[in-house]
């Protein structure tokens, strides 16, 4: 699946294309979405006879979309929505969710039974079993215009409430655990983990938000911990991101719920990349090919799934920017236009699932036809990339931040019944498959014509080349894999 963020975000001409071409090129399943309840569609209000009203027609035209798509949604119960929340608290981002308490639980609850027994009635109880729900964003945050302003217990008496509502209209439906954070957020899993069993809770799995530099939550530089000082000139962040942060908190989290009665539970990622700021501008390089393509493949074993964040530079999180490569969290530019990132997801999400063999910088798959080889050189950021020094990175040199790096030199021998094989190559690197790269050889044009966003669109994909080797029983190949740059080969039996 992907995170897409708003649900709103779907009644939108361009990100429907965008998850359109996603669907297709990715092979998505689910699709992940925030604020459901958000006072932009309109969901609630209590009449002058102080009567709730409920309406679902904005949110019946999301799901009509995604349900016509064939893409299933995966869906955060909350904010609040403004009539019913207990206070005036909202998040930092610019849409503003309300991130308080209900000033009912009664109405909560009755909230959250309307909209499920609506979703059943339109869609069907088969179809509504398939989707995901789990709830909130990261209440263990302890930001200034957080996510979460009361105490953990309040908390886990919120989620009991919201669990109880969701499986008292349909038991079969699947509830998450709310979604903390990574590493601060541990301490609530222990927590909730008990707190569930002493309540007879039973969440169908366990979400989790990761980012490879953490939550930042116990990191000395704080200045980052209001949301309103973001700006589209906060390219780099304070906290540097580390390599292996990813595998290494879901095997902790993994550990840790082990060592409860909820052994096994499934462990799904609803948010993951490089890093949580609005703009990092390496995020449009082709340093992110290799970087999820190494998370991916070392993580996905271990988890029922996990979901980037995001699909598109599209976002209500922050202010826009007319720039092309802001440095924006998505696979996609704002304008439809993939990123090396969007090349490199596209192969992990189509890789074969019999994997055979895989190390630090390579996977070997078997399909019915042969094999699948995934080769990725990972360059990773130097100590430079902390903080918000200009002189380190600018717009148009990006690179400044990684140390200079090594080809990879890769030699392959496979045996093989005796027979004709084709070989499709397919490389990501700064001369093929990066839209960025490819902005910045042509000149860094500030305004993007429809004609020059075709021309990326067209020209910066990845480079393919087919070879045949003649009735052999050996496969053997020499290539070299540069710095951030990705190898994907598919050899089949003629």
């Amino acid at each position: 699946f992907i995170s897409l963020g708003r649900a709103i975000s779907i009644l939108r001409s361009d990100m429907r294309a965008q998850l359109l071409k996603a669907r297709q090129d990715l092979a998505l399943e689910y699709v992940r979405i925030r604020d459901i309840f958000s006072d932009d569609l309109f969901v609630y209000y209590m009449d002058k006879n102080k009567t709730p009203v409920f309406s679902w027609r904005a949110l019946d035209e999301i799901f009509d979309f995604l349900v016509s798509a064939d893409l299933k949604p995966f869906i955060e119960l909350g904010y609040m929505p403004g009539q019913m929340a207990s206070r005036k608290q909202y998040a930092g981002w610019q849409y503003h969710p309300n991130v308080s308490a209900p000033k009912s639980a009664n109405l909560w609850g009755l909230l959250i039974r309307n909209f499920l027994t609506h979703l059943i009635s339109r869609y069907g109880k088969e179809t509504i079993e398939s989707w995901l729900f789990d709830f909130w964003t990261s209440p263990n945050l302890h930001l200034e215009h957080g996510y979460w302003n009361e105490s953990m217990e309040s908390f886990f008496q919120f989620y009991r409430i919201t669990y109880y509502a969701v499986k008292g209209v349909d038991p079969a439906i699947r509830m998450g655990s709310p979604n903390f954070s990574y590493p601060t957020g541990l301490d609530h899993y222990s927590a909730f983990l008990v707190y569930a069993e002493t309540n007879r809770l039973k969440p169908d799995f366990i979400a989790i938000h990761l980012y490879s530099c953490g939550d930042g939550e116990s990191h000395p530089a704080v200045s980052f911990m209001e949301y309103s000082v973001f700006d589209n000139n906060y390219h780099i962040p304070n906290i540097k991101p580390e390599r292996g942060h990813i595998p290494q908190a879901i095997d902790e989290l993994r550990s840790l719920i082990d060592q409860t009665s909820f052994a096994g539970l499934p462990v799904v990622i609803d948010d993951w990349n490089v890093t949580f700021f609005p703009t990092d501008f390496t995020r449009d390089t082709c340093f992110m090919g290799p970087y999820i393509l190494e998370n991916y493949f070392h993580s996905c074993d271990k988890i029922y799934g996990m979901g980037f964040a995001s699909l598109s530079d599209i976002h209500e999180d922050f202010f826009n920017t007319d720039q092309l490569f802001n440095g924006g969290p998505g696979l996609l530019t704002y304008s439809g236009i993939p990123k090396s990132s969007y090349y490199a997801m596209c192969m992990a999400y189509r890789f074969s699932r019999n994997i055979l063999q895989k190390s630090e910088n390579y996977v070997i798959g078997k399909t019915d036809t042969g094999y699948e080889i995934l080769i990725y050189n990972i360059n990773f950021y130097n100590d430079d990339y902390v903080g918000n020094d200009p002189s380190v990175i600018s717009f148009t040199n990006r690179y400044n931040v990684f140390p200079p790096g090594h080809d990879l030199n890769c030699h392959i021998e496979i045996p093989v019944a005796k027979a004709d094989y084709s070989i499709l190559y397919s490389v990501i690197g700064k001369d093929w498959g990066s839209s960025y790269d490819a902005w910045v050889k042509m000149g860094s044009p500030s305004d993007i014509t429809p004609e020059i966003a075709r021309y990326l669109e067209r020209t910066a994909t990845p480079q393919v080349i087919c070879k045949t080797l003649v009735n052999t029983d050996r496969i053997q190949l020499d290539e070299i894999v540069e710095p951030h740059s990705v190898l994907y080969m598919k050899i089949s039996r003629q």
